[in-house]
């Protein structure tokens, strides 16, 4: 069940739990009412922080210390992502590093893309030729987010990368044939519910193959997504 048919929230606390989605990815550090006050949001802190709080109750936002402020939860991101995300414009200069250019190898025109993907996202860049075929490449993005340097959160990634041929067999399952975006977050996410993907199909050298890019749940899912998407039609083209 999408989490916004578990939550009815008003049109002002939908505005509030965006502001906090992107102001986190913006800073990775916890919001607190004062940042948003007269800032994304015209309302006193006063009404931010019991807005926070029924927010905090419903599950979409978590507060880390008592006095810290709030971090969005997976339930939040999916609830943002479902009824807030917008879209995203590429620039120029994206698009001339997304541009494919032809090798007597179609796989390796696949993988320079994936790389050049990469970069431009600060993730992880996985790609199935095949459930049982899979490259990857930016792992040094991944380690580099500041989620990634708790010591048990980056050797459970590690035991994930370690078995990508077991996880690309079920996202090979999740994903459909169309040439859509998925998003998953949290639970839902095979490489672990501390970590979201997005995911989409391609066509490469007329085999089908499915294209993912892995980070931390604090990502810049419109941005993101639009570079996937483009990447694929380039590589599909």
């Amino acid at each position: 069940m999408p989490i916004s048919d578990q939550h009815t929230l008003s049109p002002r606390q939908r505005q509030l739990l965006a502001a906090v989605v992107e102001t986190y990815v913006q800073t990775c550090a916890p919001v607190g009412s004062k940042m948003l006050a007269g800032n994304s949001l015209d309302v006193s802190p006063a009404t931010i922080r019991n807005d926070m709080a029924e927010l905090e109750a419903a599950g979409l936002l978590t507060q880390p210390h008592t006095s810290a402020g709030r971090l969005p939860t997976a339930a939040g991101y999916r609830y943002y992502i479902e009824r807030a995300l917008g879209s995203y414009r590429m620039t120029a200069t994206e698009r001339r590093a997304l541009q494919a250019v032809p090798a007597s190898d179609p796989r390796q025109t696949v993988k320079t893309m994936a790389k050049a993907l990469a970069e431009l996202s600060e993730s992880c860049v996985v790609v199935g030729f095949s459930p049982h075929d899979v490259y990857y490449t930016g792992i040094a993005n991944l380690f580099a987010q500041p989620e990634f340097r708790d010591y048990q959160f980056g050797f459970s990634m590690t035991e994930v990368i370690d078995h990508l041929d077991e996880v690309m067999e079920r996202l090979f399952m999740l994903t459909t044939g169309n040439d859509d975006v998925q998003i998953l977050i949290g639970e839902r996410n095979p490489f672990g519910e501390n970590c979201s993907a997005l995911l989409t199909r391609f066509l490469g050298a007329g085999e089908p193959g499915l294209m993912g890019v892995l980070g931390p749940l604090r990502m810049r899912y419109a941005r993101n997504r639009e570079l996937l998407f483009h990447t694929c039609r380039a590589v599909s083209a």
